[in-house]
């Protein structure tokens, strides 16, 4: 998250904020599949963040 901060231009900022969203969805894809959630319950844990 520092570098996102320290970052100097709109395309490195972009750049930094993409990498962290993908970032950030495997991590919720994984955390997922370690569960076990269904289609369904995902669904519901998404609506509600």
């Amino acid at each position: 998250m520092s570098k996102l901060r320290q970052s100097r231009t709109g395309g490195e900022k972009q750049t930094l904020q993409n990498a962290l969203t993908a970032t950030e969805q495997q991590i919720d894809a994984l955390v997922y599949e370690v569960y076990g959630l269904t289609e369904k319950k995902i669904k519901l844990v998404e609506e509600k963040t």
